[in-house]
């Protein structure tokens, strides 16, 4: 993947997050934290996953960057108690994180 096919997922980029809309899936980036969160609009788990291989690949080659961490975040109105719709962290029916799916894939394609 390039630069250019994450431009051209329609990946937004933005230094803060989004008003949450319901069902909408953000990626969060940290880079050398404590640092300003950087974060993704993405469409589906998939892109999510596809854009934080390509941004860790990038982030891997920078000498500058010691650490980084990312996720995956929709926006639901499950935990709040007024209704409003907020971000959490994106879970499969599992309970598992978008890391630890991304972990479980890598070991199942090592298998």
């Amino acid at each position: 993947m390039k630069l250019n096919d994450v431009t051209h997922m329609k990946t937004e980029t933005t230094y803060d997050p989004p008003k949450p809309e319901l069902g909408k899936l953000i990626v969060w980036n940290a880079i050398n934290p404590p640092s300003e969160m950087r974060f993704y609009s993405v469409k589906s788990v998939d892109e999510a996953k596809k854009t934080i291989d390509f941004l860790a690949d990038l982030q891997l080659k920078d000498n500058r960057i010691t650490d980084n961490a990312f996720g995956l975040m929709i926006g639901s109105e499950d935990a709040n108690e007024e209704g409003e719709i907020t971000w959490y962290e994106w879970e499969d029916d599992n309970g598992f994180d978008l890391s630890e799916v991304m972990r479980e894939e890598e070991i199942e394609l090592e298998e």
